[in-house]
């Protein structure tokens, strides 16, 4: 806060032109005469102008108190010593007393001046202090403030004066808006320095508040003798604009870094993912290469019987799909991320689907002796590629069997609400981790993902259905009690409007009477 400095505020009369000094010092001089006149004090002639010398040099200074004294000895010579009226030489014992009082008006008015320059040199030095001061009594009563002090509390030195410190300087805790101890009053009881606890602010007259930052000490006097207490105090406010500064730098430091930190466990996340993958990846192909190879050697060593000639064939093409579906899942997701996947739209009955597809399962549900309950609500049309949602459920129904052990139970329900159709798959398998279930539809993620895990795929199926069914305008969500308690899949889709329907929401109740 810029404060401009005044020093004559301080002290007009001091800071007087020289010329006032001297016409107050004629003035002085004239006024001792004439009460010395008036009070028939010519026996002592110099006892008020004597007087009247020390005011004047206390304050004009040295040359204000030799004009009184200079002044005061020609009105004395000429009014007083005889012969009256006349400048003339006086007598002996007159002389003295004209020599006795000049040197005494003279070192009075020296020892007067030098007490007059500290006063000053005091004044000038606490007015150009960048800090509010105020000094109060031992009662802690205000006796002085600065120019700054008058800027930040809203008094002026004139009304200050005589006020209590706590009045003047009334200081409220930030928080709470409770009272704070006033260090001027504190260190006129303790005795001691003391300062305002961090987050004070400053109540000015006018009622706004101020930060501010002070400390309060005791004044003793020569004989260690409480005299008062002096209060310097300044604004906080570029402290405080510099503290948060410094505080949200530091904010913003440590949330580089916690970016940074993300960023890379991100990053490094991202690689495990990549490497686990690529592993997964090389073993899933290999596995079906394997069987390819080895039937493929068989048969072309021609040593197979017929039925031994069949059963390499069947084997040859089952591992030939399933790699063939590896490989156009990697492709599928391919196209996903770099936006190439185009669906063909067109009314489809989802209840139809899920049978059709439901029903190319028997032969892995009965491997297993497991049972797949079908619920399904009739005209549950929606719009979507026809070929890729039944990859979806393909895709569901394949997780459900691989997870669900012997003897297990699949439900598939689809039901409409409201404007949406669900696709809902249920299963008694092993469950999801609620550690995991944030992570279940995540391009490579899997709850093993290690080679030596007892299920097989890539774990992109479940990615691969949540990019699709986004694709048609859909959402997918997956819940689990836990480990070993199963899981449920759910699928909601936009529900196909039929004409009939659009048009009878369009017309909706109708009234005769135009408005």
């Amino acid at each position: 806060m810029d404060v401009s400095y005044n020093p004559p505020v301080l002290s007009r009369s001091l800071w007087a032109p020289w010329w006032i000094h001297a016409v107050m010092a004629v003035a002085v001089a004239v006024l001792a005469f004439g009460l010395t006149m008036t009070f028939h004090l010519q026996e002592r002639p110099f006892v008020l102008p004597m007087i009247g010398v020390l005011v004047t040099a206390l304050r004009g200074g040295l040359a204000a108190g030799l004009i009184c004294a200079i002044v005061s000895i020609g009105l004395v010579n000429y009014y007083i010593m005889p012969p009256v009226a006349h400048f003339e030489v006086p007598s002996l014992r007159e002389t003295y007393e004209l020599l006795v009082f000049a040197l005494t008006a003279t070192t009075i008015s020296a020892l007067a001046a030098r007490g007059r320059q500290s006063r000053l040199t005091l004044e000038a030095t606490v007015a150009s202090i960048g800090d509010g001061v105020i000094v109060t009594d031992q009662n802690g009563r205000v006796r002085f403030l600065n120019a700054v002090a008058e800027h930040l509390t809203g008094w002026t030195a004139r009304e200050a004066r005589a006020q209590p410190v706590s009045e003047v300087f009334n200081v409220v805790r930030e928080e709470t808006r409770e009272p704070a101890p006033n260090p001027a009053e504190r260190a006129l009881r303790e005795r001691i320095v003391v300062g305002l606890p961090n987050h004070t602010l400053l109540v000015r007259r006018n009622g706004t508040e101020l930060p501010v930052a002070d400390s309060g000490a005791p004044i003793r006097d020569q004989y260690d003798r409480m005299i008062g207490a002096v209060l310097v105090f300044r604004d906080a406010t570029p402290q405080r604009r510099a503290e948060e500064s410094f505080r949200r730098q530091a904010e913003d430091r440590l949330q580089l870094l916690e970016n940074e930190r993300i960023a890379r466990a991100d990053a490094e996340r991202a690689n495990r993912l990549k490497d686990d993958f690529l592993a997964t990846l090389s073993h899933e192909l290999r596995t079906p290469l394997n069987a390819v190879m080895g039937w493929a050697h068989m048969l072309a060593r021609r040593e197979l019987t017929e039925m031994q000639r069949k059963q390499a064939l069947a084997a040859i093409h089952r591992n030939a799909q399933a790699q063939s579906r590896l490989v156009d899942d990697v492709l599928d997701l391919s196209r996903i991320v770099t936006g190439r996947m185009a669906l063909n739209a067109e009314p489809v009955e989802l209840s139809e689907i899920v049978r059709t597809t439901a029903e190319s399962f028997t032969p892995a549900v009965l491997g297993k002796r497991q049972t797949v309950q079908l619920e399904l609500a009739p005209q549950a049309r929606i719009t979507g590629d026809a070929h890729r949602l039944r990859q979806v459920i393909w895709n569901l129904l394949s997780n459900a069997t691989k997870f669900t052990p012997e003897g297990g139970s699949i439900t598939v329900r689809v039901a409409l609400k409201d404007l949406r159709v669900e696709l809902e798959v249920t299963d008694t398998g092993e469950g999801i981790e609620s550690a995991f279930l944030p992570y279940v539809f995540d391009r490579f993620r899997q709850g093993d993902s290690s080679t030596t895990r007892r299920h097989g795929g890539l774990g992109l199926g479940l990615s691969l259905v949540r990019h699709l069914v986004e694709a048609h305008g859909g959402t997918v969500t997956a819940a689990s009690p836990g480990k070993g308690d199963g899981a449920t899949i759910t699928v909601r889709l936009p529900a196909r409007v039929e004409e009939p329907a659009l048009a009878a929401a369009a017309s909706g109740p109708r009234s005769d009477n135009p408005v």
